[in-house]
């Protein structure tokens, strides 16, 4: 159920780890570094500042037993044929030396050069609506909305389209294009130390293409995302954790006094009025994999440092997001596989199955803590510890489409009573919060919606939320049979 992949819908899938959201990384690098800054941590020696126009040769990476460990640095050319934005000497050779440090710091390189694609903020505008957002039918984006305003998350009138061109429009500030193999720049004033940041992430990920097989070693496709979305999402947050723990690496490194303090101004400053007005739901999907995966791979790296993040690509890819929030259960603790019954069977005629799959540990922790309104909302720590206790679930999506109906059906088991109890007890606090008290015999209901959650044994419990009250009834009576 989680937005940025789970089921490869065009309209968020695109972010996967093509594009870096310029929000993630002022928040987490603005905090790190007032972290820093009070712990005197960058209080070295000043270094020197960068000089494009006598650029000294990085020292030789160390040697490691990962393959492509040489420095190759090669001059790059801009193809200025698509777009009418350049990039001067000045900024290429920034660009350039980047590249290398970030290669050094990484112990990976590339064979060839890297081609570089500049888009004004105009162009990037026109390639988010014809080319990222292309697919997306408005009626199947109103649809999405109707699912996810259906479990409290996102107001019934939101307007997906709109909301994802201005959003995409804001945050992008720099993407690498997995099939041209290519980066892709915003043009647009100067090449200062954000920028030189985002260029480093992205550049992290052009590293990570050319010395990983993610479709065969990580299992990481449109079809492999489609059969195990709940995977897929760890391995986005292990992608963007390595890029953006990489990106502070490389800030640790080759930042001067006047990058700190400039980047410490644009954290002050900065604004994303677009980012602030989404759904909380939505913009803690986007964050998700470059905030609490940056943790995560903080914890690979400590405990074994760029040696255990090469065994998390190729041996030991992380299976769940739960793995990813909680890195002491990574890698051993592994999700259950739960099984949902054909639940149209017991609904009747006209029902059809929408979606399903995992929702998984991080979507359960949103559900109860990212309500689009905040009476819907339980303490984040109190959900962040029900989630903890996750052991594998299935979920389903059901419409009628002659009745107009929606129903939602969850089916949770926990790692031990104990943790499910937990979750029952978040779970029941976040349904009083929407529906007040249930009645006599369990239902919630307000004037558009019903719910019922019932434990099932073996440390599981049933979630059923509906648009109407007898496909609720007929779907409870069929989980009790």
């Amino acid at each position: 159920m989680y937005l940025s992949s789970k089921n490869n819908e065009p309209y968020i899938a695109i972010i996967l780890i093509l594009a870096i959201i310029f929000f993630a990384i002022m928040v987490a690098f603005g905090a790190i570094m007032l972290k820093g800054l009070r712990s005197n941590a960058w209080n070295s020696p000043a270094r020197s500042e960068p000089n494009p126009d006598n650029i000294t040769t990085p020292q030789e990476a160390k040697p490691s037993d990962k393959p492509n460990t040489a420095v190759e640095s090669e001059q790059h050319t801009t193809d200025e044929s698509a777009s009418s934005a350049t990039l001067d000497a000045k900024t290429e050779e920034a660009m350039n030396l980047i590249e290398e440090q970030v290669s050094q710091i990484r112990l990976l390189s590339v064979k060839d050069a890297i081609p570089r694609k500049v888009l004004s903020p105009d162009e990037l505008r026109a390639y988010v609506e014809e080319e990222l957002l292309e697919d997306l039918e408005d009626e199947d984006a109103q649809e999405d909305v109707r699912r996810f305003a259906l479990l409290g998350l996102f107001p019934p009138d939101l307007e997906m389209r709109q909301l994802l061109e201005d959003l995409y429009s804001e945050q992008i500030a720099g993407f690498y294009k997995i099939e041209e193999r290519e980066m892709v720049v915003v043009a647009g004033g100067d090449f200062g130390i954000s920028e030189r940041l985002t260029y480093a992430h992205e550049y992290v990920h052009a590293l990570q293409y050319a010395n990983y097989d993610f479709e065969n070693d990580l299992g990481y496709s449109e079809e492999a995302c489609e059969t195990d979305s709940e995977r897929c999402a760890a391995i986005q947050a292990l992608i963007e954790g390595d890029a953006n723990f990489t990106q502070l690496k490389w800030f640790e490194t080759h930042a001067t006094h006047k990058d700190i303090l400039e980047f410490l101004t644009n954290v002050e400053s900065y604004e994303s009025p677009v980012l602030d007005s989404a759904p909380p739901y939505l913009s803690a999907s986007l964050m998700f994999p470059y905030n609490v995966g940056t943790t995560f791979v903080e914890h690979l790296f400590d405990m074994g440092g760029y040696d255990a993040i090469h065994q998390a690509y190729t041996t030991t890819p992380p299976v769940s997001t739960e793995q990813v929030m909680f890195p002491e259960r990574y890698p051993d603790d592994i999700p259950l596989e739960i099984n949902l019954p054909d639940l149209s069977l017991s609904l009747g005629s006209g029902w059809d199955i929408d979606q399903e799959g995992v929702v998984g540990a991080w979507d359960i922790y949103m559900m109860l803590s990212q309500g689009y309104e905040e009476r819907f909302q339980i303490d984040a720590e109190e959900a962040l510890f029900a989630a903890e206790g996750w052991g594998g679930d299935s979920y389903a999506f059901l419409s009628h489409e002659n009745d107009d109906e929606r129903l939602f059906v969850m089916k949770t088991v926990w790692d031990s009573e104990k943790d499910s109890l937990e979750a029952w007890e978040a779970f029941s606090k976040w349904l009083d919060l929407r529906f007040g008290t249930a009645d006599g015999i369990g239902i919630y209901s307000n004037e558009e919606v019903f719910a019922r959650v019932f434990k099932t044994g073996n440390n599981g419990f049933v979630l059923i939320i509906s648009e109407g009250l007898e496909s609720l009834n007929r779907v409870y009576d069929f989980l009790n049979e």
